[in-house]
């Protein structure tokens, strides 16, 4: 069986390989970025600069670096969006009594509880627990520390949440708009 995985990816290999060596008439890579055309929009990437695949005048893929492009903009505005309504949410719910700061946190840090005990080293059904308010608040200081190193504030910074969201939106959300 591995004789014939092998086999089949040398085929792919091979093929990949022809059409990106190929004249440009290949239907593959006459279908690709030409690397002229990379974008070079402005958006959301602060300044950073990414790698996109691109066909040269040879028909051969290269690397060309990108400033970004308008479609991924509005996708990750749209995506900063949602994690702003979530932060919202989150902060109504702490305000109600319904979860702990802890809850903040890890919207913010776009955490949910499963990845919030990997990184802390603190088992989930405790994570879980901590996100109660009646619990987080009588917790000793060296068991919020694990969540306060993680998320780089001391632990009375862990204890408390914003009391203006928007100034906390244009902290946490890049060209947020007002």
């Amino acid at each position: 069986m591995q004789i014939q995985d092998e086999q089949i990816f040398a085929r792919v290999l091979w093929d990949f390989t022809s059409a990106s060596q190929s004249n440009g008439t290949d239907n593959q890579v006459k279908n690709n970025m030409k690397k002229e055309d990379v974008p070079q929009e402005f958006g959301l990437t602060a300044g950073c600069q990414e790698v996109n695949y691109a066909v040269d005048a040879e028909g051969r893929y290269t690397l060309e670096q990108s400033s970004g492009w308008e479609v991924k903009t509005i996708a990750l505005q749209q995506a900063w969006d949602a994690i702003a309504d979530q932060l919202y949410q989150v902060l109504a719910e702490i305000e109600a009594g319904k979860k702990s700061p802890l809850a903040y946190h890890m919207v913010k840090n776009q955490m949910d509880a499963a990845l919030l005990s990997q990184y802390s080293g603190v088992s989930r059904w405790r994570v879980k627990r901590h996100l109660k308010p009646a619990i987080f608040n009588k917790l000793a200081a060296d068991k919020l520390a694990p969540y306060a190193e993680l998320f780089s504030v001391n632990v009375e910074q862990l204890r408390m949440v914003p009391k203006h969201p928007e100034q906390m939106l244009e902290e946490t959300i890049p060209n947020r708009d007002k």
